[in-house]
């Protein structure tokens, strides 16, 4: 498979993901290093695409899932997923689109990550 049609898998299974976060009213959203990352770590060249679901679960489900239990992420809050050095972080929407206009920048950056 292409990278291209990787990242069509992921987009696919992340949007899946966002429709049971906005059964609690919380937007998901992933940068394109994120699906990326996802997409490397998710092909397996015996296998295919079928582990992507697993490496969602495990790079994006269940962090998030421990994040929004703790508090970290609540009702109304847009999560930005990157990749960063080979992992994935989280970030605050609002925080980002702040420090990517103080910045001058797109809106990921230093400050509120959250792993």
């Amino acid at each position: 498979l292409a990278t291209g049609q990787l990242k069509e898998i992921v987009e696919k299974e992340t949007q899946i993901l966002a429709k049971r976060l906005s059964d609690r009213k919380i937007s998901l959203e992933l940068t394109e290093n994120a699906k990326a990352l996802i997409a490397t770590e998710g092909f397996d060249p015996a296998y295919g695409a079928r582990p992507i679901k697993r490496t969602i679960q495990k790079l994006i489900l269940d962090p998030l899932a421990q994040k929004v239990l703790t508090g970290e992420f609540k009702e109304g809050d847009t999560v930005l997923v990157d990749a960063q050095d080979g992992k994935v972080v989280f970030w605050s929407e609002q925080y980002a689109v702040e420090k990517a206009k103080e910045d001058g920048k797109r809106p990921v950056g230093a400050g509120n990550r959250r792993n």
